[in-house]
């Protein structure tokens, strides 16, 4: 059974809902995150997966209005901006991700990697 998570407790609950599941299903992803530094690195790679979420989620509506709606719509350079601005959370999104993987690898997969290397 999980303990309660006492993270991001000023938060409205739907906002800590969300973020609790993404904090979760890293968890398992990872195969439950252990050492200190890397539960500190998981906190910060929710929110920013949270963050990445919240943007795309706005350049697919700026896109949509562009392309469906009449009347004002989005201009080219907003598109192109909003695009711009998901692909950079995207990647680093990424980087964090494979950064919280290497932190929650004990130490002898990481030795390991390193001989490999």
């Amino acid at each position: 059974m999980r303990g309660r998570i006492h993270v991001w407790e000023g938060l409205p609950d739907v906002t800590r809902r969300d973020l609790l599941a993404i904090w979760r299903d890293l968890q398992d992803e990872h195969g439950g995150v252990t050492r200190r530094v890397a539960r500190r690195y998981l906190k910060s790679t929710v929110e920013f997966w949270y963050v990445t979420d919240a943007v795309s989620e706005e350049a697919a509506k700026l896109v949509g209005k562009r392309r469906h709606a009449r009347g004002r719509t989005s201009t080219l350079k907003k598109v192109q901006w909003a695009a711009k601005r998901q692909a950079l959370q995207m990647t680093s999104l990424d980087t964090a991700l494979s950064k919280l993987k290497a932190l929650s690898a004990g130490p002898a997969q990481t030795l390991a990697r390193r001989r490999q290397a």
